[in-house]
């Protein structure tokens, strides 16, 4: 009787399991975008903003950005535009990285 040998499927099984393994399903995004600050809170000793993308960007987006610096949350001020860098989740729940004023000609 022949004995089969197992080293043909040993080593695409053990590809799939690597390249499984490497995927996740917490995808971040870098984004940057021009927005209008819509709310601030503090949740759990943590600094948050909601914002939107202005009025110009189709379609319209809301952000829930995490603000690590509590200097730099207590600067930020309701309705009022903003040019953002951030980094997001596929719901839109990121960490601001970046943050200026953006100018409205007014």
């Amino acid at each position: 009787m022949k004995r089969k040998s197992f080293y043909p499927l040993f080593f695409p099984v053990l590809f799939l399991l690597f390249l499984s393994s490497c995927t996740s399903d917490d995808e971040l995004w870098q984004t940057f975008a021009i927005v209008e600050v819509t709310d601030k809170f503090e949740q759990d000793d943590s600094f948050f903003i909601t914002a939107e993308t202005i009025a110009e960007s189709t379609p319209r987006v809301t952000y829930t950005i995490d603000v690590q610096d509590s200097n730099v949350w207590s600067l930020i001020e309701l309705n009022v535009q903003y040019e953002m860098n951030l980094t997001h989740d596929e719901e839109n729940v990121g960490e601001l990285s970046t943050i200026d004023y953006f100018p409205t000609g007014g």
